[in-house]
């Protein structure tokens, strides 16, 4: 319905899709529907937005375990995960798009800048208004841990405050 400019109604629940969970993220995607219909098409994107989450995992496991093998053994632990493999073919959810971009926003505060680490977590954040107190909590952890505290602390900010946007929407 978004992809055609229709108001995102919840069929099921009779009630605007936004009305349950806050997922702007699905305002991203929508456009690609209108090349291919389907869905197939948010599963491909799922797909390839889970499959992505070996590319910190290996980086920042390569890093912190100063072994490229233990980022290896992270890349390939997250991609033989079986419950991750369920929730992939199960349907499309921003659940597990937000989760890639924990894994994103992680590396992006560990190994990048501050702009890489806004833009991965405003994606985040996006997915569903749960993942800003997600977001909030492991940026607060990776200030302890290592990450620049400055970017860690402006991370948590935007997180808090898209929170409060997207609980007052």
């Amino acid at each position: 319905l978004i992809a055609f400019g229709l108001p995102p109604l919840n069929t099921v629940m009779g009630m605007h899709a936004l009305a349950d969970h806050m997922e702007f993220l699905d305002y991203l995607v929508a456009p690609l529907l209108r090349l291919h219909d389907s869905a197939a098409t948010l599963l491909l994107v799922q797909g390839l937005a889970v499959a992505s989450g070996v590319f910190p995992l290996a980086r920042m496991g390569a890093r912190l375990l100063e072994s490229p093998r233990g980022g290896l053994v992270l890349a390939w632990a997250w991609l033989l995960a079986p419950d991750l493999h369920m929730g992939v073919m199960f349907d499309y959810n921003p659940t597990l798009l937000g989760s890639v971009g924990l894994l994103w926003t992680a590396w992006a505060l560990l190994c990048r800048g501050l702009p890489s680490a806004l833009l991965a977590g405003l994606l985040t954040c996006l997915a569903k208004e749960d993942f800003c107190l997600y977001l909030a909590v492991l940026a607060l952890v990776l200030a302890l841990r290592g990450a620049s505290r400055r970017n860690a602390l402006v991370v948590v900010g935007l997180a808090l405050a898209l929170f409060t946007f997207e609980m007052k929407v």
